[in-house]
């Protein structure tokens, strides 16, 4: 089966449309910002939890699927037309100020803050994330459209498994953005904290034998 890259834009707008997040403000009663705004996110990897899996199945959960080895944050100006346009990334490759660093909890979630800078208070911006891919960083002002219809960097070619797509040291490409009551725009302001809900560039399926004495060797799809 001849498989062609995955358009990035395909499953971000995937994600937009089906994951579900939330921003919750911080109490109010900031009366002085001092050197930075902490933003604080939660994120959540996909984990299968679709299957109940039991001890009967000897199913097990592959670290391969949710583990983050890389995370860029692409952080976008919104105007009043609500149109995004690049402002600045993180990632946790970068260094100083725009190095981040997130805390594994167990079982796919991971947690960081984000400081943002004084300038950004107040300000509307949207939030989007890529895990375990690398783009060159957009020009400044660039539309937020251009990062999404990115070709994802690894390609599946005629009769590659789909192993390909999860290295030891690269994982599977991920990606998501932050939303506030189902609006992906977020007001900065002291104490904000964020959910995330990453998506996956490949779909999984999970096929389930309940058949005695049938053993399935390989699935073609």
């Amino acid at each position: 089966m001849n498989m062609k890259r995955t358009c990035l834009g395909a499953f971000i707008g995937m994600i937009t449309a089906l994951m579900t997040t939330s921003c919750i403000t911080g109490q109010s009663g900031y009366e002085e910002v001092e050197d930075n705004i902490p933003v604080t996110f939660t994120m959540s990897t996909p984990a299968g939890e679709a299957v109940p899996y039991t001890q009967q199945t000897r199913a097990t959960h592959d670290e391969a699927e949710w583990t983050i080895h890389k995370l860029t944050l692409y952080v976008y100006s919104v105007n009043d037309d609500d149109q995004g346009t690049f402002l600045r990334s993180y990632s946790t490759d970068a260094e100083g100020d725009r190095a981040i660093s997130i805390v594994p909890n167990g079982a796919g979630t991971y947690t960081f803050t984000l400081k943002a800078p004084v300038s950004d208070l107040k300000a509307r911006q949207r939030f989007v994330f890529v895990a375990n891919d690398s783009f060159p960083d957009p020009e400044v002002g660039e539309s937020q459209d251009e990062l999404q219809n990115k070709l994802a960097t690894t390609v599946l070619e005629a009769n590659d498994a789909a192993d390909k797509l999860a290295g030891a040291d690269t994982g599977i490409a991920m990606s998501g953005i932050a939303e506030s009551q189902s609006q992906d725009i977020i007001t900065i302001v002291p104490g904000v904290k964020c959910e995330v809900h990453l998506k996956r560039i490949v779909v999984r399926i999970d096929v389930r034998n309940n058949t005695p004495n049938m053993v399935i060797n390989s699935i073609t799809l």
